[in-house]
């Protein structure tokens, strides 16, 4: 056997299973050096940090793509050893007469030079890497109140354990009370474990699902997922109605729990109230531990307030803690709204806020929008529609053309600035959960600031609005 091409091919296997990054980071430069004599792989690496991380922390991966490629178990030992010389290359002796120089290349045409915006808007990569955690998104950094003490121990339990403790685990509950955190807290320490973890919103998952079949790349996709060793899914929600993917999820669901792989999903919904959702697929989401997220309790809000104030080396009067703690009962964004809104009053006073001042402050953050146009979401839309020349389908429906989709963010930007309209209200419209809703308007309002041409456009169609 030659272990040089045998390395060669775990190492193909290993390319698959990490991102670019961490295949630069840790495999790239390895070398098969010899053979022991119980058949144990000896491979070079170039410092005692890499040989760590393969040995200790990554070396079940290595043992996975080994029996990949092999199709038995095989083991393998790192050492730190230099990269093998090159060999020299033979000399070329000096032909007796002069060699003409090659001819000149052949000049390309100009390629036409593409838009700015349309390189930003086109899609840079297309591995499947999920979307990074948060390293604020800890337990450490998440205050449960009474309400949700069970939701937090299970989440503990199921980090501490991955695979064995709860799976499939499912959180449920209303936008802002801390479905997400949990989620990132579960990957962050598993992530600080060794463990592959891939953290992703269910729209996320049907787009590159979508990618994949386009691209004929749909094995790929499937291996990405199926190798995880913790699957974080928010917004569980998006599956409803789109057959597709509740097919791929469901056979990826499977797999993961076959090889005792952790699965954690989030939804704004118990999975019994999922409508036109296959019965096979909701019966695996209630077979498993399914616990809700209750708005928090005064107390969690206040402490929450304190960690923030503490966080941010502020100083906030407690009364004036104690306001916002007891104003913002919602939800945690809410809270976090307010919260901010008095921090940059405190900062641009550079003094300790008062009382008084902070009601005030507040007064204004909760004022309701009556200036607002009575405008309903479809007059937005064929407003928006009629100015960028597009039909409602268009910024309704999944194209990523750069036009289509600018025009679709000005018309999220609209409705959440000209109507009352939930983040989700809003994401029904679109056909989209509220997380994208929010990032896609957060992007607008950025947007807006730095060009006036744009800043022009949404007033022009403001003015069509009745």
């Amino acid at each position: 056997m030659d272990g040089q091409k045998t390395w060669e091919l775990i190492c193909q296997k290993l390319e698959i299973h990490f991102d670019k990054n961490n295949y630069a980071t840790w495999i790239e430069g390895s070398f098969f050096v010899r053979f022991d004599p119980d058949g144990t792989f000896v491979i070079g690496v170039r410092n005692e940090f890499v040989r760590q991380m393969l040995q200790l922390r990554l070396y079940r991966h290595v043992r996975r793509a080994i029996l990949d490629v092999l199709n038995r178990p095989g083991e393998a030992r790192f050492e730190i050893h230099k990269l093998p010389e090159p060999e020299p290359e033979p000399e070329v002796e000096m032909p007796l007469f002069k060699l003409l120089p090659p001819p000149p290349p052949i000049a390309e045409p100009p390629r036409p030079e593409i838009p700015l915006h349309e390189l930003i808007a086109s899609p840079k990569s297309q591995e499947i890497t999920g979307i990074p955690l948060s390293p604020k998104m800890t337990f450490e950094r998440f205050i449960p109140s009474e309400t949700n003490r069970m939701t937090y121990e299970a989440a503990l339990a199921v980090s501490d354990r991955p695979g064995h403790n709860y799976s499939p685990f499912m959180v449920y509950g209303g936008v802002g009370l801390g479905k997400s955190h949990i989620l990132q807290a579960i990957g962050n320490r598993c992530a600080s474990m060794g463990y592959d973890v891939i953290y992703i919103s269910a729209e996320i998952f049907t787009n590159e699902l979508v990618h994949a079949i386009r691209t004929n790349t749909t094995q790929r996709f499937r291996q990405r997922y199926r190798e995880a060793d913790v699957l974080l899914m928010d917004d569980m929600q998006f599956i409803i109605g789109k057959d597709a993917t509740q097919e791929e999820l469901f056979h990826t669901f499977e797999e993961l729990y076959r090889f005792n792989k952790q699965i954690v999903f989030a939804s704004d919904r118990h999975p019994r109230d999922f409508t036109d959702v296959e019965a096979r697929l909701k019966s695996r989401f209630e077979a498993g531990l399914v616990t809700d997220v209750q708005p928090l309790t005064y107390e969690a809000r206040l402490a929450i307030v304190e960690m923030w104030t503490i966080e941010r080396e502020i100083n906030i009067d407690r009364p004036v803690q104690e306001m916002i703690a007891q104003k913002a009962y919602h939800h945690v964004r809410e809270l976090e709204g307010m919260f901010n809104q008095v921090m940059a009053q405190t900062r641009f006073q550079k003094s300790t806020l008062t009382v008084a001042n902070a009601t005030q402050t507040l007064e204004r953050f909760d004022r309701p929008r009556h200036h607002l146009k009575k405008s309903t979401p479809n007059d937005i839309l064929l407003a928006t529609a009629d100015y960028f020349r597009l039909r409602i389908e268009d910024l309704t429906g999944n194209s990523r053309v750069s036009r289509i989709n600018t025009a679709r963010q000005v018309a999220i930007y609209l409705m959440r600035e000209l109507t009352e309209h939930s983040l989700n209200q809003i994401g029904d419209v679109f056909g989209r959960t509220h997380t994208t809703i929010l990032h896609g308007y957060n992007k607008m309002v950025l947007e807006i600031k730095e060009s006036t041409d744009l800043e022009e456009q949404v007033e022009r169609i403001k003015a069509k609005l009745p």
